[in-house]
């Protein structure tokens, strides 16, 4: 099976220009109707909404933090190690930390975008590797990284709410996962992370792509959630093992 929709519909979406209005529209679609907005945005142009939304979002959050790495730098202890691992002075140490902290803007400015596009390129290629195994349905590759682009803007979300309690604290998140209600002293440091990884927002996303695999696949919501729901179950148990064992 190679059509999903009809040549002439896909040809209408693909040429439609992402005005400013439209980019609203999609964006409150978003929101109020996933189905429908999910349908449109995998065959429109404009990719780069979404990715432009989610890179400028990373950008802001870590400029922020950006105080805070800089007091690390300047950690003793933090310079001692750091010079030993280098095998280096830690007088050269300090002068190496203060060009990396210097630097750490413009690096953020073309980090965060390389991140967005890994990230969502990954998800899209596993989700087409699923379609083609599971589903026996090709898709277009540009298909699934537009849908998967878009539901992914609601990452931005978290990240701007974030902003504020990280200017008043840095170590401050949103209350917006269990691990927030539970103490954490009284958690297996894997179990709190999971806990914490298991936020709205993330579930939200999980859901918007399930559904435009739905649309895309013609297959049921359950089914396409299921598939995604796993994917993402994998991807969240092998974060938590790494940043729980602080490797």
């Amino acid at each position: 099976i190679s059509g999903i929709m009809d040549e002439s519909t896909e040809t209408e979406h693909v040429e439609q220009r992402g005005t400013p209005a439209r980019i609203v529209a999609r964006l409150i679609g978003i929101v109020f109707e996933p189905r429908k907005t999910m349908s449109k945005v995998s065959f429109e142009s404009g990719v780069w909404v979404p990715i432009l939304i989610i890179s400028l979002s990373l950008i802001i959050v870590r400029l922020v933090l950006a105080p805070e790495m800089n007091t690390r730098l300047q950690d003793p202890e933090f310079i001692t190690s750091y010079s030993q691992q280098r095998g280096i002075t830690e007088e050269k140490a300090v002068e190496e930390l203060e060009i990396v902290y210097s630097l750490s803007p413009y690096i953020t400015f073309v980090e965060s975008p390389i991140l967005v596009l890994i990230g969502t390129a990954i998800v899209s290629f596993i989700v087409l590797l699923i379609g083609k195994r599971v589903y026996k349905i090709a898709v277009p590759f540009r298909t699934l990284f537009n849908m998967v682009s878009w539901a992914s803007v609601v990452s931005a979300i978290p990240l701007l709410l974030s902003v504020p309690l990280k200017l008043i604290n840095s170590e401050w998140d949103l209350p917006t996962n269990p691990g927030f209600l539970l103490p954490v002293d009284s958690l297996n440091p894997y179990f709190h992370q999971l806990l914490q990884t298991l936020d709205v927002f993330l579930i939200w996303e999980i859901g918007l792509i399930s559904i435009g695999m739905s649309v895309i696949y013609k297959i049921s919501l359950q089914r396409a959630l299921s598939s995604i729901g796993t994917m993402f179950l994998i991807f969240i148990v092998l974060n938590v093992l790494v940043s729980a064992s602080g490797l």
